[in-house]
């Protein structure tokens, strides 16, 4: 995928979705012409992650971050030469194991746009994350076989429990997954 086609996804998403949050950070993002997925000055850069749902779409897959210490889906940086499909589908190999997925939509599942504190050691300065989250299902056949050294645990949730989780990006998942039943 072309960053042209990823732009044209990140507009499609966003004037279906106008209260996306921190959304003037994804226009800027898009308008500016830059690199989506360059990690360094930029202020904002597209990553990836995995809404990964069992095959009834009763659960899905949450991965506690090792530095961060909290749950959230599976995902990463975009390598240079990936589309944010592969990337996605690579960082949640990398960091469950899980390898045979079943995209649900080529389309945008959802979009959390979120602040990342400065790092000294890394060198870089606060930004944001604009995570594009694919949906996409396990079979119940394959087993998490989880990177301890990216990931402090993961846990298969109910869909239903994190409707009222308290965290507004999980809530919102929760919501939209309904539209896959």
């Amino acid at each position: 995928m072309s960053q042209d086609l990823m732009r044209e996804q990140l507009r499609a998403y966003l004037a279906a979705n106008p209260d996306t949050a921190n959304a003037h950070v994804l226009v800027e993002l898009i308008e500016d012409g830059g690199d989506l997925y360059a990690r360094g000055d930029s202020k904002c850069h597209v990553t990836a992650s995995g809404w990964i749902l069992r095959p009834d779409l009763s659960e899905t897959l949450l991965i506690e971050h090792a530095k961060y210490k909290v749950f959230t889906p599976a995902g990463g940086h975009v390598d240079p030469g990936e589309t944010a499909l592969e990337a996605c589908l690579r960082e949640v190999a990398e960091e469950t194991g899980l390898r045979n997925l079943m995209v649900l939509s080529q389309e945008i599942f959802d979009i959390d746009i979120h602040r990342i504190p400065a790092s000294e050691k890394k060198r870089e300065p606060e930004h944001f994350h604009c995570d594009v989250r694919i949906a996409a299902i396990a079979p119940w056949s394959e087993q998490v076989d989880l990177n301890l050294e990216e990931c402090l645990s993961s846990k298969w949730m109910k869909v239903a429990s994190l409707l009222t989780c308290g965290d507004q990006s999980l809530e919102r998942m929760a919501r939209k997954t309904a539209r896959f039943a």
